[in-house]
């Protein structure tokens, strides 16, 4: 989740492209809402959900829904994102998104092409086609063992760049009284701070990033079934 370029960027919304999910493969028919609490500078700034459904062909639909409202100073920040991911066999599918950054409007749109490639169009430049096996930023999958470098789509408007990736170990959180946990990796690179935790299954349930001078953090919550 950006958040906006006075609060954190790129924020939620790094991921670690290039290398496929080394979650658990989904089962047809499963569904869950992650919620996630944003803090900034531990001051409390809205939420971040993420839903999923799986099809009988194994596609995974997830949604995105980021809605934070902060107080900086003496002014008054505000920012939303809903996008919308589709995936197939670890790979993109498409997307399409759409987020104001306090009043900057933004958008992507990613399809697939006829070469299995995506051709994407969006607010960070002109239409263009890229390869398929890369991860967008907000996070669904994690990294797969191993890996060092990742390729990194933003989910705001399409833009792609690449990210060191450092295991870091296992992490936890508590989401309704139960304890979470996975590994944790470091993602760095041109604008990116950040970290990383997920559970066993390679799901999101943490991330850490300092940029302008603030911490910001999501943190897994609730999961609904």
């Amino acid at each position: 989740m950006g958040i906006g370029n006075r609060i954190a960027r790129p924020g939620w919304v790094v991921a670690c492209g290039l290398l496929l999910s080394a979650a658990v493969p989904a089962r047809a028919g499963e569904g869950e809402e992650r919620v996630f609490k944003v803090t900034v500078d531990g001051k409390p700034g809205g939420t971040y959900r993420m839903t999923c459904r799986v099809a009988a062909d194994g596609t995974e639909t997830v949604t995105v829904a980021a809605d934070v409202k902060l107080r900086v100073l003496v002014v008054n920040y505000t920012y939303t994102l809903r996008a919308t991911e589709v995936w197939k066999d670890g790979k993109l599918v498409s997307l399409e998104s759409k987020t104001d950054d306090d009043g900057k409007k933004k958008e992507a749109r990613v399809e697939t092409a006829a070469d299995g490639g995506l051709t994407v169009a969006g607010s960070g430049g002109p239409r263009r086609t890229t390869r398929a096996n890369l991860l967008v930023s907000t996070g669904w999958h994690a990294p797969a063992a191993g890996g060092t470098t990742a390729r990194v789509m933003e989910v705001e408007d399409g833009t792609e760049t690449e990210a060191r990736i450092d295991p870091l170990g296992r992490g936890e959180a508590v989401a309704g009284g139960r304890a979470v946990g996975g590994p944790r990796y470091r993602l760095t690179g041109r604008n990116l701070n950040s970290e990383w935790w997920f559970d066993d299954g390679g799901r999101p349930i943490r991330q850490t990033m300092k940029t302008d001078g603030h911490t910001v953090t999501l943190e897994l919550v609730e999961i609904r079934k």
